[in-house]
């Protein structure tokens, strides 16, 4: 088990549990902690808003803890479940856990034309695009709004268009980090957020250059 999860394993700690059901629609659940071993751990039945959500047996969650250094992220495998309807879940204890930073450079709300490529599943041969306009951007990810949630699908690659579809984009390859539920002017939209985690030396510096000038434009 990672050091950097220890901390947060103890009775009564709060985490979200983010979860992609059989129709790959994503869920961010709400639960915490109610006892510990070194080989599992018992949580509260997870609920979505007031709701208990039904989580099957041997499906892998991944599991946030928010901190103020960044979002720790953590995968569990659902090992049993009380019978009952508010049923408490046993879980594995996290592994593949990850920090990721919050800002690790100041992101500026720009919005640029870009496509989501990605994979439903990894055996896939075709890819599914989105048409996006970015919300915000560094150098280090970049985030958009849309009607639907991401989830974490499989070879992610952005594609953004620093200056309009005529030109060659931006790309890099990425990690799903979260989308999370916003009401823009009364419609339910989700934020999703995407950290870079291949780009080159050349795009990066595409990418620093048009936000500079976007942002003192």
């Amino acid at each position: 088990m990672s050091g950097l999860i220890k901390e947060h394993l103890k009775r009564f700690e709060p985490f979200k549990i983010e979860f992609l059901d059989e129709k790959n629609h994503f869920y961010q659940l709400s639960s915490s902690i109610e006892q510990v071993t070194d080989e599992y751990m018992i949580i509260s039945p997870p609920k979505f808003g007031d709701q208990v959500y039904n989580l099957p047996v041997d499906a892998e969650i991944s599991i946030i803890f928010y901190r103020n250094d960044g979002i720790l992220h953590g995968v569990c495998k659902i090992l049993s479940k009380q019978s009952g309807e508010n049923a408490r879940l046993k879980l594995s204890t996290p592994y593949d856990v990850e920090l990721t930073e919050r800002r690790r450079a100041k992101r500026l709300r720009l919005s640029f034309q870009s496509e989501i490529e990605y994979l439903i599943n990894k055996n896939d041969t075709k890819k599914k695009v989105l048409n996006v306009l970015t919300n915000d951007v560094n150098v280090y990810g970049v985030s958009y709004l849309d009607t639907e949630p991401l989830g974490r699908y499989y070879n992610i690659r952005c594609k953004i268009y620093v200056e309009g579809y005529k030109s060659e984009p931006v790309c890099a390859d990425c990690r799903f980090v979260y989308s999370q539920k916003k009401q823009i002017k009364g419609k339910l939209m989700y934020k999703t957020a995407l950290e870079f985690i291949k780009i080159s030396a050349e795009d990066i510096e595409r990418l620093q250059q048009k936000c500079y000038k976007k942002s003192y434009a």
